[in-house]
């Protein structure tokens, strides 16, 4: 079973992604889109490089196939990133 199988599967169980503690590691860089909240939303962006080797938190998985990620693992407000969960590896749910 794939990655995205696994945490779909979880999804239609009714268990989401932040109920879970749900972490991967990148397997190659990402460009993260930080929102601190404030609108407009354009201009109220950050960016950054999550780089490859990463831990990640899963936020959620989309019926679209990919998955939200972000590498704010202390405090996770919603994902930064929209990526196919194929450059996800050590996939842990706990």
């Amino acid at each position: 079973m794939n990655n995205f199988d696994i945490l779909w599967n979880m999804k239609l169980s009714g268990i989401s992604c932040f109920e879970k503690d749900v972490t991967a590691t990148v397997k190659k860089d990402v460009k993260m889109h930080v929102w601190n909240g404030s609108h407009p939303v354009e201009d109220n962006m950050s960016h950054h490089v999550c780089k490859a080797g990463t831990t990640v938190k899963v936020w959620m998985v989309s019926r679209f196939g990919d998955v939200g990620i972000t590498d704010n693992i202390i405090d996770p407000r919603g994902y930064d990133a929209r990526v196919d969960p194929e450059i996800l590896e050590n996939l842990e749910i706990k």
